[in-house]
């Protein structure tokens, strides 16, 4: 975590990462995806924000989206309170929507209700924001499992989550060229 302002290096260097790697002859570019959990899917609606067109699916689970929610005295250790560093705040949450809804196969965010590390607020929020934002629904799948925590295992949910990962994944490889809409790679 970048001190101050979270977010902005860390999601660069997966832009960067993910056009290196898409330079080897073997990886199949149309169809770069990204998923992380807590920090990583914090990281990985980061990068949804950045709006690069390096990866064509983002699967979000548990995500920070706005440090003001999360453990004052984790956020502060890095950041500083909200009262000195509006900016590194204002900067770090996820408010940007382009990426969201110009992402050439989709996004799946994933969050247990009763998260009691990265509280249910932060998925809620980031859902309300690309849907007042007017993101296509066809863009975006979400997932809440009832009664997990951070770790959702409540009533098998790990199992279902990882089911649905490989099945979104599987999903989007198996996508025709050029069929997913508002394909910015074939602009």
């Amino acid at each position: 975590m970048v001190a101050g302002r979270p977010g902005k290096l860390e999601a660069e260097d997966q832009v960067w990462a993910a056009r290196e790697y898409g330079k080897r002859d073997y990886v199949d570019v149309e169809n770069i995806s990204i998923w992380g959990s807590s920090y990583g899917g914090y990281l990985t609606a980061k990068v949804r924000e950045l709006d690069s067109g390096a990866f064509s699916l983002g699967i979000v689970t548990a995500p920070v989206t706005d440090w003001r929610f999360y453990h004052s005295i984790y956020t502060e250790s890095y950041m500083k309170p909200p009262t000195t560093n509006r900016p590194g705040y204002n900067a770090s949450a996820i408010t940007k929507t382009s990426g969201f809804k110009n992402v050439v196969g989709g996004f799946l965010i994933h969050h247990g209700t009763t998260d009691d590390n990265v509280h249910f607020q932060h998925s809620a929020v980031l859902v309300d924001t690309v849907v007042y934002e007017g993101v296509s629904p066809e863009k975006m799948r979400v997932q809440w499992f009832t009664d997990s925590d951070h770790n959702i295992v409540y009533n098998g949910a790990w199992s279902v989550l990882q089911k649905q990962l490989v099945n979104t994944l599987y999903d989007e490889k198996r996508t025709p060229e050029g069929k997913h809409q508002w394909s910015r790679r074939k602009a």
